[in-house]
């Protein structure tokens, strides 16, 4: 439940509103800033859908965290990665996204990296975005857990 801060009084007009079809993550970061009206970043505890139409290349990466959660799974040479990519060569007219991320499964911290056109397509539920100090200070809260029901 929501207390009823100004933010989340603002939060609150904008639950299920979708963004979309932005041609940079700063215009997308910027109609995002305006709704909530957040200063400094913002964490987003929930689910994000982005599609990239005409993708030339890629590349994930997941660093794996110990089945307990508690810090990131050594071997010999290290923290133990798990990675893939795809596509050749990359024209000078594609962008590079840069998406950090946790990941559930494989579990750990990830980063994927798309060439892809200018344009993107990206729905978020606004009510899933808080101030990026909430999440700092209370990871146990506003981490995202698996919602039954929804």
């Amino acid at each position: 439940m929501l207390s009823e801060s100004p933010l989340n009084k603002e939060l609150k007009k904008h639950v299920g509103q979708e963004v979309g079809n932005y041609n940079s993550y700063s215009s997308l970061y910027k109609e995002l800033k305006k709704h909530l009206e957040v200063d400094g970043d913002i964490y987003v505890a929930g689910m994000v859908s982005v599609i990239f139409p005409n993708v030339e290349a890629g590349v994930i990466e997941v660093a794996l965290f110990k089945e307990s959660g508690e810090g990131f799974l050594y071997g010999p040479e290290g923290i133990v990665r798990v990675t893939r990519s795809w596509g050749n060569t990359i024209s000078s007219s594609k962008k590079e996204y840069y998406i950090d991320f946790i990941s559930d499964w494989p579990f750990g911290s990830g980063n994927l990296r798309i060439y892809a056109e200018n344009e993107f397509i990206h729905s978020i539920d606004v009510k899933d975005c808080i101030p990026l100090s909430w999440y700092v200070e209370n990871p146990e809260k506003y981490a995202y857990q698996t919602r039954v029901g929804d």
